[in-house]
Formats: structure tokens, C-alpha cells, sequence
């Protein structure tokens, strides 16, 4: 049996009337930082009806909103939350039906979707002009659409994950995620499973050919994603690294190692690569040794972003008690979240699971990504669907707590408690700021939040 069409019709219209909420009741602010250099380029794409001149972030994103900008009125921030309401929707109920494709039960099914519905990080995104929430919508289509065994399922599935890294470039995990486990499925011959990675690799082509053609004209080079991942892995591992990100600490580095340096371009690009790959061949153990505090801060709580902006104004005056509550919430979610899916996790069926499933390997290659780069929780927020879908097992995990596999599910998560602990106090502080009369204007700063 198959989510009813009624179930998924109601769950669109919570997910869809959650975010309206959202957005109607914040102002329509100016985009700042990642958001404005998203938004130029949506701009430009609008006005000459072709990509921008370089392959600083990829192309997704820009591409549609400047695709709702032609169907409205134009470039308004209307716009943006129209396609953030829109996509948000979708998301919960692709959520929905990935979660049933790969074992849950109807009724499971949609609590995983309900949760990517009202989840308020999630929500809060609904009035940012960023990629977080944009990329949920392919990847949960992509992962639906692995659950099918056609041969045009396959080719779907390659643009899907195609739009996918169009969107993020992250997204690329999807391919060590998902396609061992259609090399494997199924039985037939060889010459059958290459058949049909074969057609996957057509779809992805199809999605990505444009882009690379685009960087080859531009550059005279074939860019195979976009050119931030040179500044990244510096961040994450060139001098005064952390493991984390904080505007003191790029600063610095503009200041010294990439003064001059364009790392937009290609070649700019190539030069913090090799920055970053010096310093960890200079001094390896200290490399090593960030990738605890990398991990603590891909699985830190959500909330940076959202006290920050608060704090420029970003969100408008809201009433101390709006602003308070939705802090908790979003401190809240992540941790409740991924406490039940770890516990969902450990609670699956063994040999008895579905013959594809790739969520845990998906979180898994993200997780090692973001280890060679950087950490910090907005990494996690795509992956958010994928954690809602582990979790809706976590009852059946509960009635064998004797297991051995929920014991290490529980030991990763109380390994973590320390950390969102002290960030909890930190945002707790923050929060008392923003609340207090003029709190709005008092800006917090983003690096006393980092993880």
C-alpha cells in the first residue's frame, strides 16, 4: 500500500501554510552576505538571459529565481519566498514518499514528512535567499527516484542528482551514496548494472553538461562544480584553522596568505587549494586533531544564523516572546532529531531492510566531506529529510533497548550533549541580548555563536 494521495495532498498544505506563515509575518529584508551574492546573480541571469561571468557559486539557486522573477513581477523578494514556500512543501512530501519507498509504514512515512514540514530551521529559511533549503527538494527526488528499478528511472534519477550538485555542490555525495548500492542490486549481469549506471551518468550529463561548457567558455577550463571549494578547505585547514568558520579568522587570511589572491577565479581557487594541502602536509597531526571539532561542528546546534540576522535586523521587531520561542525551537529540533534517528538507525532490520536505502551512507559521505573542509551546522540542514526519515524507526529501536546497537546510538549522542550544552549557554546569552529593549539593534556577534 502507497501513501494516499489525500494524506500527501494535506501534508503539501501544513508544510505550505507553515512557511506562508513564516514569511508573512517577517519583513522583506535586503540580503546579506552568501545571500546577496546569491541574489546578484539571479539578477543578472534576469537581465541577460544568460549565466553570470565566473563559477563562484553554482548555478542552481540563481537560475531559479530568476526563473520565478520571469513568471511574476519581476525581481522581488516575493519571489524568493515563493519559491521557498513552494519547494518547501514539495520537500515534506517527497520526504513522505521516500521514507515509504524504503520500508516505513504509511503512518511513518508521513510523521517523516510532517517533520520536515514544521521543522524551524527549516521554516526560517523560508525568508532567506540561500541554497539550504532550495537543494532539499532534488535530493529527496533523487533518492525516491533510486528506489525504482526502470531504465528511465535511472536516467531521472542522474538529473536529479545532477540538480542536485547544480544547487550544492555538496550534493555530489549523493553518487558515493547511492550508486554502489545500485551496483549491487537486484542480480543480472555485469553487462546489465553497467547498463544502467550508465543511464544514470546520461541524466547526470544532461543536468551538468550545460555548467561545464559554461566554465569552459568562461575559463577555458572545465569547472567540475564551482570555485569555492578552494577557500573552503583553507578555512578549514590553512593557517589559524579551527575546524570551523568565523569572520576573524577569514579575515585573517585575506590579510595574509590570499592577499592579492582572487579566489572566485579558478586560479585563485587553485592557490588556496594549495595553501590548504601545504599546511596539512607541514603539520599533519595538527590536521588530524581538528577533526573532532570539525564533527562537533557539523552536528552543533542550529540558531547561528538565525540570532545573528535577528540582530541586524534582518527579521524585523518581533516581540520578545516570538523571538525567545523560536530560539528555543530551533536549539531544540536538531538534537531531538538526531537523537531519534540515530536511535532509528540502530533499530533498522538487519537483512530484512529494503534492497536500497541509501540514507545512512548519504549522511555518512557528507559527514566525511565536511570533515576535510569545515564544520559548521548549516551543513546539516539539507540532510535534515534524510534524518526525519531514519527517525520515524526509532519506536521499534525503543522495544530492544537491551541491543548492543542502541547502546552505541546512545553513546554517540550523550558524546555529544557536552558540546550543545555550552552552545545552548551561548545562544541562552544571546537570546537574553536580543530580548531586552533595543535588543534588535544590539548585534550579536556571528563568531561568539561558532560551534
Amino acid at each position: 500500500m502507497q501513501p494516499r494521495l489525500g494524506a500527501l495532498v494535506a501534508l503539501f498544505a501544513v508544510a505550505a501554510a507553515a512557511r506562508l506563515a513564516v514569511a508573512l509575518a517577517t519583513p522583506l529584508s535586503t540580503p546579506v552576505s552568501d545571500m546577496a551574492e546569491y541574489w546578484e546573480r539571479a539578477l543578472y541571469i534576469w537581465q541577460h538571459g544568460a549565466l553570470y561571468p565566473n563559477s563562484w557559486r553554482m548555478p542552481g539557486l540563481p537560475v531559479s529565481l530568476a526563473a520565478v522573477f520571469a513568471a511574476t513581477d519581476g525581481p522581488t523578494l516575493v519571489a524568493s519566498r515563493i519559491l521557498n514556500v513552494a519547494v518547501g512543501a514539495v520537500s515534506a512530501v517527497l520526504t513522505s514518499w521516500f521514507a515509504w519507498r524504503t520500508g516505513a509504514s504509511q503512518r511513518a512515512s508521513l510523521a517523516a514528512g510532517l517533520v520536515v514540514a514544521i521543522y524551524p530551521t527549516l521554516l526560517v529559511y523560508t525568508t532567506l535567499v540561500t541554497s539550504e533549503g532550495l537543494v532539499v527538494a532534488p535530493l529527496m527526488a533523487a533518492l525516491v527516484a533510486s528506489t525504482y528499478a526502470s531504465r528511465w528511472a535511472r536516467v531521472l534519477l542522474g538529473v536529479l542528482m545532477g540538480a542536485t550538485v547544480l544547487v550544492r555542490p555538496a550534493g555530489i555525495v549523493l553518487a558515493a551514496a547511492v550508486l554502489p548500492g545500485l551496483a549491487r542490486r537486484g542480480g543480472g549481469t555485469v553487462r546489465r548494472r553497467l547498463l544502467d549506471l550508465g543511464c544514470v551518468a546520461l541524466g547526470g550529463l544532461v543536468a551538468l553538461g550545460p555548467w561545464w561548457l559554461h566554465g569552459a567558455a568562461v575559463h577555458h577550463r572545465i569547472i567540475p562544480l564551482d570555485t569555492t571549494g578552494g577557500l573552503n578547505l583553507l578555512i578549514g585547514n590553512g593557517p589559524g584553522a579551527t575546524g570551523t568558520w568565523t569572520f576573524a579568522h577569514v579575515t585573517a587570511l585575506q590579510a595574509t596568505v590570499l592577499r592579492g589572491v582572487d579566489v572566485t577565479t579558478p586560479d585563485g581557487a587553485d592557490r588556496a587549494t594549495s595553501l590548504a594541502l601545504d599546511a596539512v602536509a607541514a603539520d599533519p597531526l595538527a590536521a588530524i586533531g581538528r577533526l573532532p571539532k570539525k564533527a562537533a561542528g557539523i552536528l552543533a546546534l542550529e540558531g547561528r544564523e538565525h540570532a545573528y540576522l535577528y540582530s541586524i535586523g534582518y527579521f524585523g521587531d518581533l516581540a520578545p516572546g516570538v523571538v525567545r520561542t523560536w530560539g528555543l525551537a530551533v536549539m531544540a529540533s536538531f538534537p531531538l532529531l538526531f537523537t531519534a534517528a540515530v536511535l532509528g538507525i540502530a533499530g533498522r532490520p538487519g537483512p530484512a531492510a529494503p534492497p536500497v536505502d541509501p540514507t545512512v551512507p548519504l549522511f555518512a559521505w557528507s559527514l566525511a566531506m565536511h570533515l576535510v573542509t569545515f564544520g559548521d551546522p548549516r551543513f546539516h540542514v539539507p540532510l535534515v529529510p534524510v534524518l526525519a526519515v531514519c527517525a520515524v524507526h526509532a519506536p521499534s529501536a525503543l522495544r530492544h533497548l537491551a541491543s548492543r546497537r542502541v547502546a552505541l546510538a546512545a553513546a554517540i549522542v550523550l558524546a555529544l550533549v557536552p558540546g550543545w550544552w555550552r552552545q545552548g549557554r551561548a545562544y541562552q546569552t544571546a537570546l537574553g541580548q536580543l530580548v531586552t529593549p533595543g535588543g534588535a539593534h544590539r548585534v550579536v556577534s556571528f563568531d561568539d555563536l561558532a560551534p
